[in-house]
């Protein structure tokens, strides 16, 4: 499964989102889906592989379909698609692959979001008063433990407010002396281009990355940024 292009993006006049994948030079591990559940609610789902290989991604690709379906098909909270997907690989994993993924329903016009995740990176929230991680309940990765229970956080995004998704690779990212890059330093990228758009504020992360280390990254750089605003569509990289 692909990174969603432009034209598969749901439009929103009062969110302003835009996403980027770039994949490692071992081959792409992380992947993402966007889309519309509802007239007035978008999800957002992220993933990563904690194995390599071609079945690992394989699971990965699966379990977005399996989300994509039960967020907007049948109604399910990203709770409860989590539980079910993780019955499900389960029963097919064999190898003890385990996926760290994040969902959220995010409603563009009130900007109260219920997210879920197993095992990934909490988002970061910048506002007028700062840059902060939200502090989301973590569960163990999907596909790793049969009596893991899920819960959904409750959040909200302010006008202005923005939020960014980002995969493990981006933290892990190396530079020359060996060290990550590191959430704080992602979070500083984020709340320097506060003022800006979406694309503004996602591209300045990539620069300040790039900055850091010039290499080819051993692992995928997967961001999705989403401001809420007035009236605007979304963007894709």
């Amino acid at each position: 499964m692909l990174p969603p292009v432009s034209s598969e993006l749901p439009t929103s006049r009062f969110l302003d989102i835009s996403s980027l994948l770039m994949p490692s030079k071992q081959g792409c591990s992380d992947a993402y889906d966007i889309f519309r559940t509802d007239k007035d609610n978008l999800a957002f789902i992220i993933g990563s592989c904690t194995h390599k290989g071609r079945e690992a991604l394989k699971m990965l690709n699966e379990a977005l379909v399996l989300g994509r379906r039960l967020l907007r098909d049948e109604g399910f909270t990203p709770d409860d698609a989590f539980n079910e997907i993780n019955k499900l690989l389960l029963e097919r994993n064999r190898k003890g692959a385990g996926l760290k993924m994040f969902a959220m329903i995010l409603s563009e016009f009130t900007g109260n979001f219920i997210c879920c995740s197993a095992g990934f990176t909490p988002p970061v929230i910048s506002s007028m008063s700062g840059t902060a991680q939200f502090a989301a309940v973590n569960g163990r990765a999907l596909g790793e433990n049969p009596q893991e229970k899920y819960v959904y956080t409750k959040g909200k995004l302010d006008f202005g407010d923005s939020l960014l998704l980002s995969g493990p690779g981006v933290s892990l990212l190396a530079g020359s002396d060996g060290l990550p890059f590191g959430s704080e330093r992602v979070a500083q990228a984020f709340a320097s281009a506060y003022e800006g758009s979406s694309r503004d504020m996602m591209m300045k992360i990539m620069k300040t990355l790039h900055a850091f280390s010039k290499d080819v990254p051993a692992k995928d750089l997967c961001v999705i940024c989403i401001k809420k605003t007035n009236n605007t569509n979304t963007a894709q990289e």
